[in-house]
């Protein structure tokens, strides 16, 4: 596994950061009282040749996986990182909190080793065609109002 972490909002919302950096963002919740609820269980991996594997899951949030922290935890999360981001003197770890404070105020969030492309569909009207257009990742489809 690669050395970041990358979380996706449910909006398209994207933050890549170290793992280190991670954890440090995950200790200055705890120490403003944040108490984890534990995140929900990473997809199971298949294998072409073997039954599914379905590991035991301990509800981590270190470890990028592609688990899910639920709305409720991140809105627990989200009010601990705000009140971590003001007592912050150092002012990369304000930034990172900030954005974290935006990403988990939108609600369930994926932990994620990986980097991938996550588009969010968005209609743009077509001038008076009583079409749309909705686009997603430089790709646009058209359909019918």
């Amino acid at each position: 596994m690669g050395q970041s972490v990358n979380l996706y909002g449910w909006s398209g919302h994207h933050i890549q950061m170290s793992r280190t950096e991670w954890n440090e963002c995950l200790a200055c919740a705890a120490s403003q009282g944040w108490v984890a609820a534990g995140t929900s269980r990473p997809p199971i991996h298949f294998y072409l040749h073997d039954a599914p594997v379905a590991d035991p899951w301990n509800g981590s949030y270190s470890e990028p996986l592609g688990q899910r922290v639920t709305s409720a935890d991140a809105a627990n999360l989200s009010e601990a990182w705000s009140k971590a981001a003001k007592a912050s003197a150092q002012r990369r770890q304000a930034s990172n909190l900030s954005r974290l404070v935006r990403l988990a105020q939108a609600g369930s969030f994926l932990i994620s080793g990986e980097t991938s492309t996550i588009g969010t569909w968005a209609p743009t009207p077509l001038s008076n065609s009583g079409h749309s257009i909705f686009q997603r990742e430089g790709r646009a489809l058209s359909r019918a109002s």
